[in-house]
């Protein structure tokens, strides 16, 4: 009885040619369209626009200098350190400049120029850019800095200064300059660290001030650092393979879709209550559960069909690598279960509303919104919170595992995406029964 139901519900969704059109269709459009426009972010291979970020430096460096010149020219420094020490700390202060190594080594970079690019300018004209979203960013050097780093860097105390940044939300290439940014600051403070511990030593050992003749080695410490070679590097995890633009959208069309498809899968059941099938088969001795049963293996047939079209289209099209075939097709029948648990809430829900609204706000509303949330519009490694969400819907759950599948890694290595799967389409299912059995015939 229940193979019957399910070939009967099969046969009703794939003679529904529009729906058909809908699930399989607009995502490979969609992927293409993506994959070909905003596809380069992935790979160094691929061009993208670079960011404009402005500077606004409110530093006076000059001044800078000559505060921490005259703290080593005053009675208690003075007296611990001879004069040919202090010339030459103050040599080595005036050969260091922090901005300039920030401005030329690191953000004029070849690397990074090919990401960025920066232009100084007054903080009320940056501002009015970021606003009109001109500027991806506005990088703000604070009053004192130059004074404030070199006092931390050539003398045993520590002063606090930060370099602000003021990000556009909604450019991406923001995160790439905070970043950017952040390698430069921790560079920083890693030499600061690094001199602490230095003088502490000789502290604890005697040596006292004897210490501070080494402090003019401090410039060549901090270039040792690294901060004059901060760059940008695309990295790939050893034995993995880097996702291309047409990867990501292909898999982030296909398991966005299966939203979709679930809606679809949702509004047989009250469709055949409307022309009277359904009481028909209630009499027939066939039970909701049966039926919801039903809904749930046909939805689930319909989305290994769905997504594998989907993957043929895209190695046809852009050879786009889905890793093991073997792994993507087990993968896909963990997705399609729960797609068709959702299938089943939406069924057993509009068969309790009598109507079909409930699929039609999964696909009005609902889907944008966990299609946002899964990473399927966007890629969401620059916002770490969302990115961590997005393994807890559905859509997110698959596309993270596809992603990782097509790096290579194994249908065991990505236990985590199967799991939540898994716990989802059980849930799914559990409240659609649960519904489905308090409603009237």
């Amino acid at each position: 009885m229940l193979f019957q139901l399910v070939l009967k519900d099969f046969k009703r969704m794939i003679r529904d040619y529009k729906g058909l059109a809908i699930i399989i269709l607009m995502p490979a459009v969609l992927g293409a369209v993506l994959g070909f426009s905003i596809g380069g972010i992935f790979s160094d291979e691929e061009s993208f626009t670079p960011a404009n970020i402005a500077i606004v430096d409110k530093d006076n460096s000059e001044q800078g200098y000559a505060e921490v010149e005259k703290f080593f020219h005053s009675p208690t420094i003075s007296k611990n350190i001879s004069a040919d020490d202090i010339l030459k700390l103050n040599k080595a202060i005036k050969d260091l400049d922090l901005k300039k190594i920030l401005y030329q080594d690191v953000l004029e970079s070849e690397k990074v120029k090919q990401v960025i690019r920066y232009k100084m300018m007054p903080e009320p004209d940056a501002m009015k850019l970021l606003k009109e979203g001109k500027l991806s960013a506005v990088i703000v050097i604070p009053e004192d800095f130059t004074y404030n780093m070199l006092f931390s860097l050539f003398t045993p105390f520590k002063n606090h200064t930060d370099i602000e940044i003021i990000k556009n939300p909604n450019k991406f290439s923001s995160g790439i300059v905070e970043s950017i940014l952040k390698a430069y600051s921790d560079a920083l403070s890693a030499v600061v660290i690094a001199k602490d511990s230095y003088l502490e030593a000789a502290i604890w050992t005697g040596a006292g001030a004897k210490s501070y003749r080494n402090l003019e080695n401090m410039a060549e410490k901090l270039y040792g650092q690294g901060i004059k070679d901060v760059n940008i590097k695309y990295m790939v995890e050893p034995g993995k393979k880097p996702i291309s633009g047409f990867q990501y959208y292909s898999a982030g069309m296909a398991t966005m879709f299966i939203l979709f498809t679930a809606a679809f899968g949702g509004h047989f059941l009250i469709d055949e209550k409307k022309k009277y099938t359904y009481h028909r088969m209630l009499l027939a001795g066939i039970t909701r559960n049966q039926m919801l049963v039903s809904r749930l293996i046909s939805t689930s047939m319909i989305t290994v069909v769905q997504i594998t079209l989907l993957m043929l289209l895209s190695r046809v099209m852009f050879r786009a690598s889905w890793g093991n075939i073997a792994d993507f097709f087990a993968f896909t029948v963990v997705v399609a279960f729960a797609t068709g648990g959702l299938a089943v809430m939406l069924s057993a829900m509009n068969l309790r509303a009598n109507s079909e609204k409930f699929s039609e706000i999964m696909n009005m509303g609902v889907s944008q919104f966990l299609a946002f949330l899964g990473g399927n519009m966007f890629p969401l490694f620059g916002i770490p919170f969302l990115n961590s969400l997005s393994r807890f819907v559905p859509n997110g759950a698959a596309l993270n595992g596809y992603l990782n599948l097509m790096k290579g890694y194994s249908f065991y290595e990505i236990g985590s995406n199967i799991l939540t799967l898994i716990i989802l389409g059980l849930l799914f299912s559990t409240l659609g029964f649960s519904v489905a059995r308090g409603g009237a015939e």
